[in-house]
């Protein structure tokens, strides 16, 4: 640690970088759906209620366990979890592109250490999910420290190691991966002397969750497994596609080439060996169902140190400057990421999931919190985050994040869908009488034609079609449109959704 503070004293550059990535998050203002299912397995935590969706459900529907134990603290003290989520965010990252700055600079030079870092702060996806609410930019910090012994010269797997990478895993299951490529980069450069040590602290920190796991949820893989990685040989395409998407239609290819460049290093063997199983696992779970490449940024940092290296020998192989011609290639291959700040389809999305949440989801739960009563009404949603936090009651998840039976559920034509957005079964969530049935989360404005066929015909939910022919769905509810007045806003909006009517049985 004393080493890592006189390094930073010797670079004030790296303050530079790390306040780059804090303006650059504060430009997305962006909280993904999914950190409200954290928060509400947090809150529930706090007020008594167990480590659950809904009370009495013991269902895992996280795959964040650290990161929803350190939401809990400071929630028990009143402290909004958006907040605490976001400094979360933002200290993870602020350090992680601190340590590369620090470390690519001691071997390459602080013009190299200082792109290097800017690199990652300017990198769209890295900035949006610093701040996003969810546990990313934690986890790639852990799974750097993990490696980060293996990167000297010559090469150790300290006992450290398996403490980094067993706070890893309890931060995401892929921490194993982490574990998996630091022991086979020690094994290779017979640099395993430490190796027992580190998979003894590993397993000190991870048996003891995975007992809890199958003690409290009787499962042996988190809920969201089921859910989302379901498809087996079929996901791959979809899979390596989202890789080539983040390659050649995001821009991340520069970069990549240059880390190809870099990859003869002995030295950063650690890096590409963990670059090499992460892209595996991406194409082999069928990618990932949220905007802006979540899953390819397990891969930002090892591809990063891999560029730094493969733009200086670059540099030496066709006689440039040394340091500032590496920096300038590091700078040009990030040109083609950036522009996903301010342009394209990415950007786009972004901003309409944006208002999503924070328009739609967040008022629509609002709603539910002051017409639904907790002890008595259940509530059907198409998406599990932000509506069923802010409505506070029992909450069934059409698309089986939360829910195990849905979950578990047969699809015909898995991994043929977005990810995460498969599983359906909706003759079960019939059969549980949800007193609200939410098949369209949107405010609208014009509430004389509130229900139109192509609410029910979507691609994020396929299972909403069957409601359309349903005897039961038809019988057992009647469609409602209520008046939702958002503060601020010059207009009322409006709520379509579907009441069971009262006598139903």
């Amino acid at each position: 640690m004393r080493s890592f503070l006189t390094d930073l004293r010797a670079r004030p550059e790296a303050l530079l970088v790390a306040l780059l990535l804090a303006a650059h998050a504060a430009h997305w203002h962006y909280t993904v759906d999914d950190a409200y299912i954290s928060f509400r397995y947090a809150k529930n935590f706090v007020e008594g209620n167990g480590l659950v969706y809904n009370p009495g459900e013991r269902v895992e529907g996280y795959t964040n366990f650290l990161w929803v134990a350190l939401l809990a603290g400071p929630m028990a003290a009143g402290v909004d979890p958006l907040v605490v989520s976001k400094a979360l965010g933002l200290a993870s990252g602020g350090i992680l592109t601190l340590l590369v700055v620090a470390d690519v600079g001691k071997r390459l030079g602080r013009w190299v250490g200082f792109a290097a870092g800017t690199a990652l702060a300017a990198d769209p996806a890295f900035a949006l999910w610093t701040t996003a609410g969810l546990e990313t930019p934690l986890f790639i910090l852990l799974a750097y420290l993990a490696i980060r012994s293996l990167l000297d010269d010559p090469p150790a797997i300290s006992p450290l190691c398996g403490v980094w990478a067993g706070l890893a895993a309890l931060t995401r299951p892929e921490g194993v991966i982490v574990l998996a490529a630091a022991l086979a980069t020690a094994l290779a450069r017979r640099a395993a002397g430490s190796a027992p040590r580190a998979l003894l602290l590993f397993a000190v920190i991870v048996v003891p969750h995975l007992a809890f796991r199958f003690v409290y949820y009787h499962d042996l893989l988190p809920n969201t497994f089921y859910a989302k990685v379901g498809g087996g040989l079929a996901a791959w395409p979809r899979g390596a596609r989202y890789l080539g998407d983040w390659l050649f239609r995001y821009g991340a290819g520069l970069l990549v080439l240059l880390a190809l460049i870099g990859a003869p290093s002995r030295r950063l063997l650690a890096a590409l060996v963990a670059a090499l199983l992460f892209a595996a696992y991406v194409v082999a779970v069928g990618g990932d169902g949220l905007s802006m490449f979540r899953f390819a940024l397990f891969l930002s940092v090892p591809v990063t140190l891999l560029a730094a290296e493969g733009a200086a020998r670059a540099a030496r192989r066709f006689g440039g400057a040394g340091g500032p011609a590496a920096a300038a290639l590091l700078l040009i291959a990030l040109a083609l990421p950036a522009r996903n700040a301010f342009a394209g389809p990415y950007r786009a999305f972004v901003v309409e999931d944006r208002a999503r949440v924070e328009l739609h989801w967040v008022q629509i739960g609002k709603w539910l919190a002051r017409h639904a009563d907790p002890a008595r009404d259940l509530v059907a949603l198409p998406v599990a985050g932000a509506i069923a936090y802010y409505g506070g009651i029992p909450a069934i998840d059409m698309l089986g994040i939360t829910d195990r039976h849905i979950a578990h559920a047969f699809v015909p034509h898995p991994g043929k869908g977005i990810a995460g957005h498969e599983k359906h079964d909706m003759p079960y969530v019939l059969s549980r009488k949800p007193t609200f049935f939410i098949h369209y989360p949107f405010l609208i404005k014009d509430p004389s034609t509130p229900f139109t066929t192509s609410q029910f015909d979507t691609e994020w939910n396929p299972g909403l079609a069957a409601l359309r022919t349903d005897p039961v769905f038809d019988k057992e509810y009647r469609g409602e449109v209520a008046e939702v007045r958002i503060p601020g806003a010059p207009r009322l909006y409006y709520f379509a959704f579907f009441r069971r009517r009262v006598g139903s049985r």
